[in-house]
């Protein structure tokens, strides 16, 4: 006979990934959740701002794009027809290859604000056990918050057994 221990195969401990007030906590302490169900809101106002802060600075780039893309073809026209200088088209190109970065900047950071806006709701990656929270509705929190709670799961687990190699061999040797 031994005495087993029985452990979860996953545990997840929950943290917070922006900084915001927390507006709810929308599950039991000590209860069952699913993946992918709703633990935590944070309040959303401050990244639904800066999501559309960014889809604003990126029409702006591609606005920019088109007027760099219209004065690079008319400075090619005035170069071909010798009325441009070869200065004028380079200036024009460089303008072009600008805007175009301006472009891939301003995705790249409208990208970034969604995901943080994604951040406000923080669900369960498992089904499993969610144990206590460690802050409250009102609060501020955030990454160096720590863990807010943890989940771990209920089906299937690990049963160990701590059997020391004396007994094993024992064992082993009588068949029992």
């Amino acid at each position: 006979e031994f005495v087993g221990r029985v452990d979860a195969i996953n545990r997840v401990e929950i943290k917070a990934r922006v900084t915001g007030f927390l507006e709810d906590v929308v599950f039991t302490e000590g209860g069952a959740v699913k993946d992918g169900a709703d633990l935590y809101r944070i309040e959303r106002g401050l990244f639904e701002a800066a999501v559309k802060q960014a889809q604003g600075a990126l029409e702006s780039a591609k606005a920019a794009k088109v007027l760099t893309e219209i004065q690079l073809k008319r400075a090619e026209d005035l170069l071909t027809t010798s009325s441009g200088t070869v200065v004028a088209r380079d200036q024009a190109l460089a303008a072009d290859q600008q805007a175009s970065g301006s472009i891939l900047q301003a995705q790249a950071n409208l990208q970034t604000a969604q995901i943080n806006l994604g951040y406000t709701d923080i669900t369960s990656p498992i089904s499993g056990k969610i144990g206590r929270t460690s802050v409250t509705k009102g609060n501020v929190v955030s990454p160096s918050t720590g863990t807010l709670t943890t989940i771990v799961s209920q089906d299937p687990m690990y049963v160990t057994f701590p059997v020391s190699q004396r007994d094993f061999l024992r064992a082993q040797q009588t068949g029992k």
